[in-house]
């Protein structure tokens, strides 16, 4: 899979906030951001999106070892 980066800034995640995280399959963490969106009117955007664009590489990062550490039971 390649070299990882688990922090820094990260501008797709930071321009697409809670949108990023569904498209990478983080779905519980992209609702829990849009309803924290919606929850407060669009007030928490800006904050929604340099929490995405801050945390993104790390969180994806993580997301990628869980997968790849779940196991599979049909190749057993």
């Amino acid at each position: 899979m390649g070299r990882f980066e688990t922090g820094g800034w990260h501008w797709p995640a930071f321009f697409l906030g809670p949108f990023w995280y569904f498209s990478k399959g983080m779905t519980t963490k992209g609702l829990w951001l849009s309803i924290l969106c919606l929850g407060t009117m669009l007030l928490a955007l800006p904050f929604v999106c340099f929490y995405s664009g801050a945390k993104g590489k790390g969180d994806w990062y993580n997301f990628q070892l869980r997968e790849k550490s779940r196991i599979d039971i049909n190749r057993i």
